[in-house]
């Protein structure tokens, strides 16, 4: 293991999880005890032996009472029901489905991307019924193969060995899926990891990757990862090798990692298994998901963003398992699938509402992290360039470890949960970009990336009585990098005027990030 380095009591937050760089995925098991199941998934072989695991130096996780995989005959007869029922469910007209949505969630035109707008609204318009249930079908008849579910749709699927079976569900143990390989994923997940390991955070890890970016990764950064100990590389089984992209795998990487579940305690990931946190927009009442799954629209849900989830694939009887299989199938079929979400990221979402399944959002709405412009971009003065992303509970606040982080004289809010994790998703977009991969010096440097987070308040997502959120506005553009902000626009009589405040990184939140930069650029910031 690299040799330790003094973390000032400031930087410990990273013990409760303020770690999310990129393609960061945490799916822990219920019991860390538990022994390494040998059975394949899927044509998967097991993960190759670890790395040996060093002894965590300050952080101690007791083991909780492993969850049993679930009952093969139950849910298999479950998920004919479920599979069958989708198989016939009416898909309506675009104009009648429109109505209906608009009239549900009137505000969603101010508040979805411009972008897939721009781009996928036309087809939005014109897609036949025929097309929207061959892409929907596709889905569902490739989960039930999956899972070994026989009549549905006609076809007649092998019965799983209970070993295999087991082995869907991970094998007990707890730990960190990544998706990415080449060599600046590689550099970005061995940024990550350093921290975690400083942090006395051991858990394993698996890293997953196409195997020709596995083939080429350099040796250097191959071994550095190892010797933070814990670390398999699984080689991706998908398609896409080629033509596709790291969070194009997200799906794939998370269903078939030999991990069960992410160790949390918070009542709302325990109630269903699965939270997504939210992404800045919200679903067009255009979008032609609600004619393929049924749902309508919900004018308080926004899209989701994935540079982290929480998941246990053994919860809701195993049907968590199955969203995930729901959602690895939508990513295959990303030139379908990837017109209504905008990539990857909501085919997790639209897999529970295919399923009609519930799932757990964050309760909070992000935060844009960044730095101020010198000289603006049209009205624009912020660049948020990172995400950040809110606990689960304000008893959050309570942990000894986040208290060491604050300042003496700070008093947390009863309504809010602490800050849980930076998702620098448009740092790595930094450069000067005439295109996606321009090589150009990067715009930000130890010094200038964390200055500023822009947020809302009040950020309740669910269950709100202010109307705030509906006025929420935000427009990613291009100004010697890639760069996000977020507005109000318009006030209504007695609410708050001024919902959207611009703080110092280093004051917000009591002083809990203060010292998050030089932490970052330390262990490898790509930027540095």
């Amino acid at each position: 293991m690299p040799e330790s380095v003094n973390i000032s009591s400031r930087t410990k937050l990273f013990a409760t999880g303020l770690v999310a760089f990129l393609l960061l995925y945490l799916l822990f098991a219920a019991n860390s005890s538990s022994s390494r199941s040998e059975s394949t998934s899927y044509g998967y072989p097991p993960p190759p032996k670890p790395s040996s695991i060093l002894p965590p130096e300050h952080v101690t996780v007791q083991p909780l009472p492993s969850r049993p995989p679930p009952d093969q005959a139950t849910l298999q007869s479950s998920l004919r029901q479920t599979l069958r029922a989708i198989l016939d469910r009416a898909i309506p007209s675009h104009a009648d489905s429109l109505l209906k949505q608009s009239q549900l969630c009137p505000n969603l035109k101010n508040q979805t991307a411009t972008t897939q707008i721009r781009e996928d609204y036309e087809w939005w318009e014109t897609v036949s019924e025929a097309e929207l249930r061959a892409g929907r079908d596709a889905v569902v008849l490739e989960v039930a193969a999956q899972l070994g579910v026989s009549d549905v749709g006609g076809e007649e699927n092998p019965e799983l060995d209970p070993k295999a079976w087991d082995g869907l569900f991970g094998d007990g143990r707890r730990g960190i899926v990544y998706a990415g390989g080449n060599g600046n994923t590689a550099k970005r997940i061995l940024n990550s990891l350093t921290i975690l390991r400083k942090q006395g955070c051991m858990l394993p890890a698996e890293i997953w990757a196409f195997a020709s970016e596995l083939k080429r990764l350099d040796g250097r950064v191959r071994r550095q990862l190892e010797a933070l100990g814990g670390v398999s590389f699984r080689t991706s089984g998908s398609s896409l090798e080629g033509s596709g992209k790291h969070y194009e795998i997200k799906g794939e990487a998370i269903a078939h990692s030999s991990f069960s579940e992410f160790l949390f305690d918070s009542p709302l990931y325990q109630q269903h298994g699965m939270v997504l946190w939210p992404d800045y927009g919200k679903d067009s009442s255009a979008n032609p998901i609600w004619r393929m799954t049924g749902k309508d629209c919900d004018p308080d849900e926004f899209t989701a963003e994935t540079g982290q989830v929480l998941v246990n694939k053994r919860a809701q009887g195993g049907v968590v398992l199955a969203a995930l299989l729901v959602a690895e199938a939508m990513q295959k079929e990303r030139k379908f699938w990837y017109r209504l979400s905008q990539g990857d990221k909501d085919t997790f979402r639209y897999a529970f509402y295919l399923l009609d399944a519930p799932y757990s959002p964050a309760p909070h709405y992000l935060a844009a992290a960044g730095s101020p412009l010198t000289d603006g971009y049209k009205e624009h003065v912020n660049c948020g360039h990172t995400m950040l992303q809110f606990g689960l509970s304000p008893t959050e606040w309570e942990l000894p470890d986040v208290r060491k982080l604050v300042d003496a004289d700070f008093t947390p809010p009863r309504d809010h949960a602490p800050p849980l994790f930076v998702h620098a998703n448009l740092l790595k977009h930094s450069g000067g970009l005439n295109g996606w991969f321009a090589k150009n010096p990067f715009t930000y440097h130890r010094g200038n990336t964390f200055q500023t987070v822009k947020h809302v308040t009040p950020d309740l997502l669910q269950n709100s009585t202010s109307k705030v959120m509906d006025r929420i506005r935000f427009i990613v553009y291009n100004h010697r990098g890639l760069c996000v902000d977020i507005w109000e626009e318009g006030a209504a009589s007695g609410e708050v005027a001024q919902a959207v405040t611009t703080e110092r990184w280093e004051d917000a939140w009591g002083g809990m990030l203060r010292g998050f930069e030089d932490l970052f650029y330390d262990n490898g910031g790509i930027t540095a």
